[in-house]
C-alpha cells in the first residue's frame, strides 16, 4: 500500500505540460499569421497567396511576385498549455520570372 501512495504522490509532484497536438499547433500557427497586419502591411493588396510551405523554423508565404518567411519562434514556457509562440515577419523578396 505504501508502495502505490508513493507512486501516485511521484505522479503528481511531476510537472505536466500540456501541449497541442502537431496538427492543432500548426493550425495556431497559421491562424496568427493569417490574422495578423504585419501580412497585409509589408505584401502589396494586389497579390494573392497561392502558396503556405511548412519550412524549418517557419512558413514560407507565396503570392505570384513575392515570396515571405515568416520565422516560428517558441517562447519558454512557464506553465502547462499550449506552446507560446512568436511570429516574425521577414522582408518580402520579388521572386525572379
Amino acid at each position: 500500500m505504501k508502495t502505490i501512495i508513493f507512486s501516485f504522490f511521484l505522479l503528481l509532484t511531476q510537472p505536466a505540460f500540456a501541449v497541442l497536438a502537431p496538427l492543432n499547433q500548426s493550425i495556431a500557427e497559421l491562424q496568427d499569421i493569417m490574422a495578423g497586419k504585419a501580412l497585409s502591411e509589408q505584401l502589396p493588396a494586389s497579390q494573392a497567396i497561392n502558396s503556405i510551405d511548412s519550412v524549418a523554423h517557419g512558413y514560407v508565404i507565396r503570392t505570384q511576385d513575392y515570396q515571405m518567411f515568416v520565422e516560428v519562434k517558441f517562447l519558454p514556457q512557464t506553465k502547462p498549455g499550449p506552446a507560446q509562440f512568436e511570429l516574425i515577419f521577414h522582408e518580402p523578396t520579388k521572386i525572379q520570372q
